[in-house]
């Protein structure tokens, strides 16, 4: 059951990767209203709250079962976690943080990113 929540917050968080590629695409080549590119950034940018939101809870569910299950603790998936709930904060505090909350949000998304990827190899050897 672990394996369907791990695989679930894999393909959340592929979702929420995907807007910065995605919006440095549209910048660059300013497609017309309509266009593939243009729509899939339109419900990039609108789902991304809500995607946020929904993959802590489920991430937070493949840490339980799986330490369960696997009687297994992981720093790199505790890692995760609690940069997935640092970058909900980073969103939160977008008017504290200024013009400068982006940038936090970025580099907490690519070190998301980075410590996924080790996490899962590791997940997948072992």
């Amino acid at each position: 059951m672990y394996i369907a929540f791990a695989y679930s917050t894999v393909v959340l968080a592929l979702v929420l990767l995907l807007l910065y590629p995605t919006r440095r695409q549209v910048q660059k080549l300013r497609p017309k209203a309509g266009s593939a590119l243009a729509t899939t950034y339109k419900y990039l940018r609108k789902t991304h709250q809500a995607l946020g939101v929904l993959v802590i809870p489920v991430a937070f569910c493949h840490c339980r079962i799986a330490a369960n299950t696997t009687g297994e603790r992981s720093t790199l998936g505790a890692s995760l976690l609690i940069l997935l709930i640092l970058l909900g904060l980073s969103r939160l505090l977008k008017k504290p943080l200024g013009r400068h909350w982006k940038r936090l949000h970025q580099v907490l998304a690519a070190m998301l990113m980075t410590i996924g990827v080790c996490h899962g190899f590791i997940g997948i050897v072992m």
